[in-house]
């Protein structure tokens, strides 16, 4: 800590480490709440987790942050930002009225621009939480043809018939020589 300190004093307007074990515990337990202290500033919205595990280089975390704050002004959604941006991995709660069909379609537009905005910056849609099907279209464009290609050769040689974790990762539908897809 002391280290790091030292390191990051030169560039940044403040530092400020625990003092203790008990202040440590403090700062983790405000940290485990963040999540359900942010659904309480509105109590007409929900809180929902679509494009919420983006990451990038650690250096992108401001663009990162902006973009954001501007995919939220354009679609009208509140976002609000938290996670482990020291590793680059930023968590975005979108919230939204979910009995309003309008508000529900807009959610759709900036998840999928957050999503987008974070390959573009060089990063990953799931940081943590892993691409499953629901982040699954945006494979290609995270990691190109030839990876998704190797991906699926891979899938095919373990899996000829296709039935481990069928749908995830964006497998099927390709060439996957031995395999169904």
């Amino acid at each position: 800590a002391a280290e790091i300190s030292a390191l990051c004093s030169a560039s940044a307007a403040s530092v400020a480490t625990a003092s203790g074990a008990g202040e440590m515990e403090e700062i983790w337990a405000a940290r485990r709440l963040v999540g359900a202290a942010v659904s309480r500033l509105d109590p007409t919205k929900s809180r929902i987790y679509v494009g919420e595990d983006v990451g990038v280089p650690i250096k992108m975390i401001p663009a990162l942050i902006r973009e954001v704050a501007e995919i939220s002004d354009r679609f009208g959604i509140p976002a609000m930002k938290y996670g482990h941006i020291g590793d680059g991995n930023l968590h975005v709660a979108l919230f939204i009225d979910v009995l309003d069909d309008e508000e529900r379609a807009r959610l759709a537009g900036a998840a999928d621009a957050i999503h987008r905005a974070a390959i573009r910056l060089g990063g990953t849609v799931s940081s943590e939480h892993g691409i499953g099907a629901a982040r699954s279209e945006y494979m290609m464009e995270q990691v190109g043809s030839g990876a998704l290609s190797v991906m699926r050769a891979i899938k095919g040689a373990l899996d000829p018939r296709g039935i481990m974790n069928p749908g995830k990762l964006g497998l099927e539908g390709g060439p996957s020589p031995g395999g169904d897809g």
